[in-house]
């Protein structure tokens, strides 16, 4: 009896894959690839905007029970233990207690220069980490706010 041979069954030469075939297949990944990424980007953009307003969200809770427990809102968000607190692109959250300002020059802004809320100003700087107090300002509209005493948290370019 006879131990059978693979290499019978193939052409002449032909022992594995040729220089054509595995760039077809690298053609075909990279294609594969490049029509991914931009669902991918989406994915990971709006990931992190969900964070970010669950983040603030938590944070709004944080307040409002410390405001409950203590009869006013603390100076700064180290009294909840969240200045350490980052948004998900690696940027503090900023919060601003109007009663501790004279001048409404910080305060978020909408587009007629009315302040966002009533009490107090909470957001994150967005991707770029750049704001300014005007919505409307380009710095600003990546920014994730907190406006209208918290009935909107999104994007400031959608407020």
């Amino acid at each position: 009896m006879t131990q059978y041979d693979a290499r019978i069954d193939r052409p002449p030469g032909r022992l594995a894959l040729t220089m054509i075939e595995i760039m077809i297949v690298v053609a075909i990944i990279g294609t594969l690839v490049v029509l991914a990424y931009p669902f991918y980007r989406r994915y990971m953009t709006r990931t992190q905007l969900v964070k970010a307003i669950r983040d603030m969200r938590v944070i709004e809770e944080e307040l409002t029970v410390y405001e409950l427990a203590n009869g006013n809102l603390p100076d700064s968000l180290e009294a909840i233990d969240r200045h350490t607190f980052q948004d998900p692109w690696g940027h503090p959250y900023q919060y601003l207690k109007y009663a501790n300002y004279v001048s409404t020059d910080l305060f978020r802004k909408e587009r007629f220069l009315f302040p966002l809320n009533e009490e107090y100003d909470l957001y994150s700087n967005g991707p770029d980490g750049q704001s300014e107090p005007e919505l409307s300002a380009p710095a600003s509209l990546d920014d994730i706010v907190r406006a209208n005493d918290g009935t909107f948290i999104g994007p400031a370019s959608e407020f």
